[in-house]
Protein backbone atom coordinates (compact mmCIF):
# COMPACT_ATOMS: atom_id res chain seq x y z
CA UNK A 1 0.00 0.00 0.00
CA UNK A 2 2.96 2.37 0.92
CA UNK A 3 4.52 1.31 -2.27
CA UNK A 4 1.63 2.62 -4.56
CA UNK A 5 1.42 5.80 -2.35
CA UNK A 6 4.92 6.82 -2.76
CA UNK A 7 4.58 5.33 -7.01
CA UNK A 8 1.31 7.75 -7.15
CA UNK A 9 3.12 10.73 -5.45
CA UNK A 10 6.00 10.62 -7.63
CA UNK A 11 3.53 10.19 -10.48
CA UNK A 12 1.84 13.69 -9.43
CA UNK A 13 4.15 15.21 -9.39
CA UNK A 14 5.71 14.67 -12.79
CA UNK A 15 2.89 15.02 -14.24
CA UNK A 16 2.93 18.71 -12.96
CA UNK A 17 6.03 18.89 -14.99
CA UNK A 18 4.11 17.83 -18.21
CA UNK A 19 3.96 20.88 -20.85
CA UNK A 20 -0.27 22.02 -20.61
CA UNK A 21 -2.68 20.99 -23.45
CA UNK A 22 -4.96 23.95 -24.93
CA UNK A 23 -7.44 23.78 -27.57
CA UNK A 24 -9.22 26.68 -29.24
CA UNK A 25 -10.85 27.80 -32.41
CA UNK A 26 -8.00 28.81 -34.98
CA UNK A 27 -7.67 32.39 -36.25
CA UNK A 28 -7.06 31.13 -39.83
CA UNK A 29 -6.00 28.27 -41.42
CA UNK A 30 -6.60 25.62 -43.43
CA UNK A 31 -5.10 22.06 -44.96
CA UNK A 32 -4.06 21.09 -48.71
CA UNK A 33 -4.26 17.49 -49.68
CA UNK A 34 -2.20 17.09 -52.95
CA UNK A 35 -2.67 13.52 -54.66
CA UNK A 36 0.67 12.12 -55.86
CA UNK A 37 1.10 10.03 -59.29
CA UNK A 38 -0.39 6.55 -58.37
CA UNK A 39 -3.19 7.94 -56.80
CA UNK A 40 -3.91 9.96 -60.02
CA UNK A 41 -3.43 7.09 -61.80
CA UNK A 42 -6.31 5.41 -59.68
CA UNK A 43 -8.70 8.04 -60.02
CA UNK A 44 -8.41 8.00 -63.78
CA UNK A 45 -9.22 4.47 -64.37
CA UNK A 46 -11.68 4.13 -62.01
CA UNK A 47 -13.46 7.62 -63.88
CA UNK A 48 -13.88 9.08 -60.45
CA UNK A 49 -15.42 12.57 -60.03
CA UNK A 50 -15.78 14.71 -56.80
CA UNK A 51 -18.25 17.70 -55.57
CA UNK A 52 -16.59 19.47 -52.44
CA UNK A 53 -19.12 21.50 -50.18
CA UNK A 54 -17.56 24.20 -47.53
CA UNK A 55 -13.91 23.74 -49.23
CA UNK A 56 -12.13 23.71 -52.42
CA UNK A 57 -11.31 21.20 -55.16
CA UNK A 58 -8.82 21.10 -57.85
CA UNK A 59 -8.57 19.06 -61.03
CA UNK A 60 -7.00 19.15 -64.35
CA UNK A 61 -8.11 16.94 -66.75
CA UNK A 62 -6.40 16.04 -69.79
CA UNK A 63 -9.27 15.27 -71.76
CA UNK A 64 -6.66 13.98 -74.96
CA UNK A 65 -4.63 11.51 -72.61
CA UNK A 66 -8.02 10.83 -70.39
CA UNK A 67 -6.26 11.27 -67.36
CA UNK A 68 -6.27 13.75 -64.28
CA UNK A 69 -2.56 15.59 -64.48
CA UNK A 70 -3.66 17.19 -61.26
CA UNK A 71 -5.82 16.76 -58.39
CA UNK A 72 -6.00 19.08 -54.87
CA UNK A 73 -8.38 19.39 -51.78
CA UNK A 74 -8.40 22.85 -49.73
CA UNK A 75 -10.42 22.33 -46.48
CA UNK A 76 -10.93 25.33 -43.92
CA UNK A 77 -9.35 25.11 -40.11
CA UNK A 78 -11.91 25.01 -37.30
CA UNK A 79 -10.06 24.48 -34.13
CA UNK A 80 -6.79 23.00 -32.73
CA UNK A 81 -4.83 21.62 -29.99
CA UNK A 82 -1.04 21.98 -29.18
CA UNK A 83 1.64 21.47 -26.49
CA UNK A 84 3.97 23.83 -25.54
CA UNK A 85 7.70 21.94 -26.57
CA UNK A 86 11.25 23.59 -25.48
CA UNK A 87 9.68 27.40 -25.01
CA UNK A 88 7.46 26.82 -28.83
CA UNK A 89 4.29 25.41 -29.08
CA UNK A 90 3.31 22.86 -31.16
CA UNK A 91 0.34 21.61 -32.86
CA UNK A 92 -1.33 17.77 -31.62
CA UNK A 93 -4.48 18.09 -33.22
CA UNK A 94 -6.19 20.40 -35.74
CA UNK A 95 -9.61 19.75 -36.88
CA UNK A 96 -11.48 20.68 -40.25
CA UNK A 97 -15.04 21.25 -41.54
CA UNK A 98 -16.11 20.51 -45.32
CA UNK A 99 -16.80 17.50 -46.86
CA UNK A 100 -16.10 16.12 -50.66
CA UNK A 101 -18.32 13.23 -52.54
CA UNK A 102 -16.61 11.13 -54.74
CA UNK A 103 -18.75 9.10 -57.43
CA UNK A 104 -17.81 5.73 -59.20
CA UNK A 105 -19.80 5.04 -62.14
CA UNK A 106 -20.50 1.75 -63.44
CA UNK A 107 -17.31 0.37 -65.14
CA UNK A 108 -16.99 -3.26 -66.18
CA UNK A 109 -14.64 -5.10 -64.31
CA UNK A 110 -14.00 -2.11 -62.25
CA UNK A 111 -16.77 -1.23 -60.13
CA UNK A 112 -20.52 -1.04 -59.68
CA UNK A 113 -21.28 2.64 -58.94
CA UNK A 114 -21.73 3.98 -55.57
CA UNK A 115 -20.68 7.11 -53.66
CA UNK A 116 -18.58 7.84 -51.04
CA UNK A 117 -18.57 11.44 -48.72
CA UNK A 118 -15.70 12.39 -46.75
CA UNK A 119 -15.83 15.12 -44.02
CA UNK A 120 -14.67 16.57 -40.59
CA UNK A 121 -11.39 15.39 -41.19
CA UNK A 122 -8.65 15.86 -38.38
CA UNK A 123 -5.04 15.16 -38.07
CA UNK A 124 -3.27 13.78 -35.27
CA UNK A 125 0.05 14.69 -35.26
CA UNK A 126 0.92 12.84 -31.96
CA UNK A 127 -0.71 9.04 -33.88
CA UNK A 128 0.56 10.54 -37.43
CA UNK A 129 -3.35 9.62 -38.77
CA UNK A 130 -5.41 11.54 -40.59
CA UNK A 131 -9.29 10.64 -39.41
CA UNK A 132 -12.49 11.56 -41.12
CA UNK A 133 -16.37 11.01 -41.35
CA UNK A 134 -16.99 8.75 -43.90
CA UNK A 135 -20.67 7.86 -45.36
CA UNK A 136 -21.70 6.02 -48.74
CA UNK A 137 -23.57 3.38 -50.92
CA UNK A 138 -23.43 -0.27 -50.51
CA UNK A 139 -24.14 -0.46 -46.98
CA UNK A 140 -21.27 1.92 -46.28
CA UNK A 141 -21.48 2.38 -42.31
CA UNK A 142 -21.37 6.03 -41.50
CA UNK A 143 -18.50 6.75 -38.75
CA UNK A 144 -14.74 8.15 -38.21
CA UNK A 145 -11.99 6.05 -40.10
CA UNK A 146 -8.56 6.30 -40.10
CA UNK A 147 -7.95 7.49 -43.62
CA UNK A 148 -4.54 8.01 -43.84
CA UNK A 149 -1.31 7.74 -41.78
CA UNK A 150 2.16 8.74 -42.77
CA UNK A 151 6.07 7.26 -41.25
CA UNK A 152 8.75 9.94 -42.43
CA UNK A 153 8.65 13.02 -39.80
CA UNK A 154 6.47 16.14 -41.16
CA UNK A 155 8.42 19.37 -41.64
CA UNK A 156 7.62 21.40 -39.19
CA UNK A 157 7.90 25.59 -39.09
CA UNK A 158 6.90 27.53 -36.62
CA UNK A 159 6.98 31.70 -35.90
CA UNK A 160 5.46 33.53 -32.91
CA UNK A 161 4.47 37.39 -33.05
CA UNK A 162 3.08 40.11 -30.49
CA UNK A 163 0.35 41.47 -31.67
CA UNK A 164 0.67 45.41 -31.67
CA UNK A 165 -1.99 46.26 -29.36
CA UNK A 166 -2.69 50.00 -30.98
CA UNK A 167 -2.90 48.90 -34.48
CA UNK A 168 -4.67 45.53 -33.57
CA UNK A 169 -7.99 45.63 -31.69
CA UNK A 170 -9.12 47.58 -28.15
CA UNK A 171 -9.34 45.11 -25.26
CA UNK A 172 -6.43 42.90 -26.56
CA UNK A 173 -4.38 41.55 -23.50
CA UNK A 174 -1.40 42.82 -23.48
CA UNK A 175 1.06 39.43 -23.04
CA UNK A 176 -1.47 38.63 -27.03
CA UNK A 177 0.73 36.56 -29.85
CA UNK A 178 0.17 35.43 -33.31
CA UNK A 179 1.45 31.63 -33.78
CA UNK A 180 1.88 30.79 -36.89
CA UNK A 181 2.04 27.40 -37.99
CA UNK A 182 3.21 25.44 -41.52
CA UNK A 183 3.05 21.60 -41.39
CA UNK A 184 4.15 19.45 -44.38
CA UNK A 185 3.06 15.90 -44.09
CA UNK A 186 4.96 14.66 -47.53
CA UNK A 187 4.71 11.06 -47.35
CA UNK A 188 0.43 10.34 -47.00
CA UNK A 189 -0.71 6.54 -47.06
CA UNK A 190 -3.64 5.42 -47.34
CA UNK A 191 -4.35 3.08 -44.34
CA UNK A 192 -6.35 -0.66 -44.83
CA UNK A 193 -9.03 0.51 -43.04
CA UNK A 194 -9.29 3.49 -45.78
CA UNK A 195 -9.05 1.39 -48.76
CA UNK A 196 -11.82 -0.74 -47.01
CA UNK A 197 -14.12 2.74 -46.67
CA UNK A 198 -13.69 3.30 -50.31
CA UNK A 199 -13.82 -0.07 -52.04
CA UNK A 200 -17.21 -0.68 -50.48
CA UNK A 201 -18.92 2.76 -50.80
CA UNK A 202 -17.63 3.25 -54.34
CA UNK A 203 -18.39 -0.19 -55.06
CA UNK A 204 -15.09 -1.37 -56.25
CA UNK A 205 -14.52 -5.10 -58.07
CA UNK A 206 -11.69 -7.27 -56.65
CA UNK A 207 -9.84 -5.61 -60.11
CA UNK A 208 -11.16 -2.13 -58.58
CA UNK A 209 -9.70 -2.44 -55.09
CA UNK A 210 -6.58 -4.00 -57.21
CA UNK A 211 -5.66 -0.41 -58.41
CA UNK A 212 -5.84 1.53 -55.22
CA UNK A 213 -3.66 -1.79 -53.72
CA UNK A 214 -0.85 -0.30 -56.29
CA UNK A 215 -0.47 3.14 -54.67
CA UNK A 216 3.12 2.55 -54.03
CA UNK A 217 4.37 6.13 -53.77
CA UNK A 218 2.73 8.20 -51.33
CA UNK A 219 -0.94 8.53 -51.92
CA UNK A 220 -0.17 12.11 -51.46
CA UNK A 221 1.02 15.09 -49.26
CA UNK A 222 -0.69 17.21 -46.57
CA UNK A 223 -0.07 20.49 -45.83
CA UNK A 224 -1.15 22.21 -42.62
CA UNK A 225 -1.24 25.79 -42.41
CA UNK A 226 -2.61 27.19 -38.42
CA UNK A 227 -2.30 30.44 -37.06
CA UNK A 228 -3.56 30.66 -33.25
CA UNK A 229 -3.78 33.61 -31.41
CA UNK A 230 -4.03 34.22 -27.57
CA UNK A 231 -1.39 35.31 -24.42
CA UNK A 232 2.09 33.88 -24.92
CA UNK A 233 1.64 32.11 -21.45
CA UNK A 234 -0.25 29.38 -23.46
CA UNK A 235 2.88 28.64 -25.28
CA UNK A 236 5.27 28.38 -23.19
CA UNK A 237 6.21 25.54 -20.70
CA UNK A 238 5.29 25.86 -17.20
CA UNK A 239 8.05 26.21 -14.62
CA UNK A 240 7.62 24.17 -11.84
CA UNK A 241 6.26 25.69 -8.72
CA UNK A 242 8.83 24.80 -5.33
CA UNK A 243 6.16 22.82 -4.12
CA UNK A 244 6.34 20.84 -7.08
CA UNK A 245 10.12 20.38 -6.67
CA UNK A 246 9.44 19.12 -3.30
CA UNK A 247 6.78 17.17 -3.39
CA UNK A 248 9.03 14.93 -6.26
CA UNK A 249 12.12 14.82 -4.05
CA UNK A 250 10.17 13.57 -1.57
CA UNK A 251 8.47 10.71 -3.69
CA UNK A 252 12.31 9.95 -4.74
CA UNK A 253 13.63 9.71 -1.41
CA UNK A 254 11.24 7.61 -0.17
CA UNK A 255 11.54 5.36 -3.52
CA UNK A 256 15.15 5.31 -2.27
CA UNK A 257 14.59 4.28 1.18
CA UNK A 258 12.80 1.24 0.14
CA UNK A 259 15.01 0.07 -2.43
CA UNK A 260 17.76 0.42 0.39
CA UNK A 261 15.79 -1.68 2.77
CA UNK A 262 14.95 -4.49 0.21
CA UNK A 263 19.41 -3.96 -0.01
CA UNK A 264 19.81 -4.38 3.54
CA UNK A 265 16.95 -7.35 4.91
Amino acid sequence: MHKIALYSSLALSLGALSPAFAATPVASGSATLVLGGDALDAVSIGMLTGVARGSELRATYDADGGFYSAIDWTIPASTAAWVATAGAPALQQVSFTGDLAVTAPFLRGVSTGGSVTISDLAVDFDLRRVSAMVSGDNDLTTGRVDLFTWFEPETRSVTVTPYNRFLCCEGTPPNAERASFSYLISDLRLTLDGQDALAQGLGLTAEGRGFLQIVREPFGSLAVNVTLEGDLGQFTTPVPEPSTWALMGVGLLAMAGVARRRKTA
